[in-house]
């Protein structure tokens, strides 16, 4: 795992390790080739497309939204910013949507394609330009729904370690216990880390990725516990909220991951990828990719305060940021191995990583 070994080489910028790890996963299982994977420039402009997709979504963030006659305003007239910021945001969203999808057309027509979602759909799917359009759009939606999202989780996580290094020898003991020193935790291991999966949990629950859900829209009129929804009205699932009841988990600002371990506590994760049909499709995946990330970070990292000229320990202040996705506020972390055992580890995950083919064999037969 490279990810490992750049956390021991540049501890600072760990949130920009989660994001290329998060982003390269993502945009293989999207798109394949390493003509687009290892594209910085493509993935740069991937990065800004997201930040403006969580800029966009925000409940209430338009005027528009609730006015539409706006819509109808020059991009010059007062009221009309968002026009001014659809101009700037589009070629950029759009760039970052087609020139992926082109780049796997290509390396089709000359026989050279990897597996990706992309590619199998193009070639297993009767073809029409509606048809490649909903197919680019879902190859992007990928890439969107998954690397925020993890770089998210990652970050909260290492703040809750950070915060918490009771938790965190907990979680250790365990791994070493279950998994050993000898190999990095694997998803196969999930099952047999109980504690670790409440971390997760807990992590997913005391600071939800998505605080609100996207808009849905009621078809027809309902009644819901003795409240009245008329037909076309806009619901917002307050996740946070949901996740916060006192009622369901006591304590809900304190971090416990002890309380996924009794019966009866209903599974966050239910909740915090969202509901019904418009629930997250990757929940897969977008909770394989960090329960695995946590446990080999714990297998051979340490996770503590960084100090200051005096040697006192800056303890991170836990504040999320305002936009879609829920990030921490700007903090520091000390990554080091727990032993030079664990160091050897780290350097022959990352070698072992270097010598693997670079695609993905569901789609690669």
């Amino acid at each position: 795992m490279l990810l490992l070994e750049s956390l021991c080489e540049n501890p600072s910028d760990f949130v920009m390790h989660f994001t290329r790890m998060a982003a390269h996963t993502a945009m293989k299982i999207a798109y394949g080739h390493k003509d687009v994977t290892d594209n910085q420039d493509l993935l740069s402009k991937a990065i800004r497309s997201m930040e403006i997709f969580t800029e966009t979504v925000i409940p209430g963030a338009w005027l528009v939204d609730s006015l539409p006659i706006l819509d109808h305003l020059p991009s010059w007239f007062p009221f009309a910013a968002f026009k001014r910021y659809q101009e700037m945001a589009k070629p950029i969203v759009v760039e970052s949507v087609t020139k992926p999808f082109e780049i796997v057309k290509k390396h089709l027509a000359q026989g050279t394609a990897d597996g990706s979602f992309t590619s199998y759909l193009l070639q297993s799917e009767k073809l029409d330009p509606e048809t490649e359009d909903c197919i680019k759009w879902a190859a992007n939606g990928i890439f969107f729904g998954q690397f925020e999202t993890t770089t998210a989780a990652l970050s909260w996580f290492t703040h809750a370690m950070v915060k918490h290094p009771d938790v965190q020898k907990k979680a250790q003991e365990e791994i070493d216990r279950v998994v050993g020193n000898e190999r990095l935790p694997k998803v196969e291991d999930r099952d047999s880390l109980p504690y670790l999966n409440a971390v997760l949990r807990e992590v997913m629950r005391w600071q939800p990725i998505v605080c609100l859900s996207t808009r849905a829209v009621s078809e027809e009129s309902d009644e819901y516990h003795g409240y009245f929804v008329p037909a076309y009205t806009e619901i917002v699932v307050n996740i946070w909220a949901v996740l916060h009841d006192p009622t369901v988990y006591p304590d809900p600002e304190r971090f416990i991951p002890e309380r996924h371990l009794e019966k009866d506590v209903p599974d966050p994760l239910d909740v915090a990828f969202g509901i019904g049909r418009r629930g997250c499709p990757g929940r897969q995946v977008a909770q394989a990719q960090p329960f695995v990330t946590m446990a080999c970070m714990l297998a051979t990292l340490d996770l503590k305060p960084v100090k200051d000229e005096h040697g006192n320990e800056l303890i991170p202040e836990t504040k999320g940021g305002d936009l879609l996705i829920n990030f921490p506020v700007p903090f520091k972390s000390a990554f080091t191995a727990r032993s030079e055992m664990a160091l050897e580890l780290i350097h022959q995950s990352a070698e072992h990583a270097r010598s693997l083919p670079d695609k993905l064999e569901r789609w690669s037969d």
